[in-house]
């Protein structure tokens, strides 16, 4: 008895809504099917997944039953149904379909991999769709981006002690506002996390999540930057100068044996005043060898140093 197993998906309600529908496509594969005298026939079904990979449910419930031997052909409406990754669609089927002796077809781009024109079209579609992908992934980056510039919401849970207003900016939450002051007046007056979160639980606050606060959570605000006006994206890039992020680094130093820029992680300290030691050694100058330690008071004031100097004065 001829065998053949259909499958549908869409990545989203809205590509529900706009594209082809799942029950659309269902109806499809079952004339297809009919047409080509599959009398064994069912449909495998993701809806709400996307096709950037195969970690969906039932397609790894298809791609099992053809391991088995029992399929002959797996039927979907569009290639892109069953992956938009060329690499998984390639790899389905010179590692699964073709060793168990499975065809894969594609109703409305006229594939079949049981042919070698089948198999071409199919290597020049699948790379229509990778590039397809990119090409959304990459505009998505993009409005991202543009979205980090002007300091918008880009999704995701909003600090505690703020709201987003309808344009999608950062606005201070007047109804939670005063329990992150008082958090970090509570740790400025060198209070402990154990006294700050029994306070807390102590007036029945809850986090973002709904939860009560722990340890994490409470930590997760105490160093968090928003808190200081300061909007971060995409942390590990490198920075400029100007964008205030990654290593200090000094200027280059003509008169340094080591002929290169000397770089130092930056130690955060909250704003106040402090008295750094330092003990500066084999620095060379045109009158020889320098030796000296450095003690001085200055107050922090701000988020970061910059651009520091070590160089002889004329």
């Amino acid at each position: 008895m001829p065998t053949a197993r259909g499958y549908v998906r869409v990545s989203t309600e809205e590509q529900a809504v706009n594209g082809v529908s799942i029950d659309a496509q269902k109806e499809i594969l079952q004339a297809y099917a009919v047409v080509k005298g599959y009398t064994d026939f069912k449909i495998y079904t993701d809806e709400g997944f996307s096709g950037k990979n195969l970690n969906r449910p039932d397609v790894q419930r298809l791609l099992e039953e053809c391991r088995s031997g029992k399929v002959e052909a797996v039927i979907v409406w569009r290639l892109d149904r069953l992956s938009r990754s060329l690499r998984d669609t390639l790899e389905t089927i010179e590692d699964i379909f073709m060793p168990a002796g499975v065809s894969l077809i594609s109703v409305t781009e006229n594939i079949d991999t049981s042919t070698p024109a089948g198999r071409l079209m199919l290597n020049i579609l699948a790379s229509f769709a990778q590039n397809e992908r990119e090409a959304i992934a990459e505009r998505v980056r993009m409005a991202k981006n543009s979205m980090a510039k002007d300091c918008k919401h880009l999704g995701g849970y909003v600090p505690f002690g703020y709201k987003v207003n309808q344009d999608g900016y950062y606005e201070i939450d007047e109804k939670t506002a005063p329990i992150v002051r008082e958090i970090f007046r509570m740790y400025n007056a060198r209070m402990g996390y154990t006294a700050i979160l029994r306070y807390l639980h102590d007036q029945g606050v809850k986090s973002p999540q709904g939860n009560d606060f722990k340890k994490n959570s409470l930590n997760y605000i105490l160093r968090n930057e928003k808190y200081t006006g300061t909007y971060i994206h995409n942390r590990l890039a490198p920075q400029s100068v100007s964008g205030k992020r990654s290593a200090f680094t000094f200027k280059d130093n003509p008169y340094s044996t080591y002929n290169r820029p000397t770089h130092f992680t930056p130690i955060w300290y909250p704003d106040g005043s402090y008295t750094p030691y330092t003990w500066l050694l084999d620095c060379w100058t045109p009158a020889g060898m320098l030796s000296l330690n450095l003690t001085d008071s200055l107050r922090i004031s701000g988020d970061l140093w910059e651009d520091w100097h070590i160089a002889p004065t004329n």
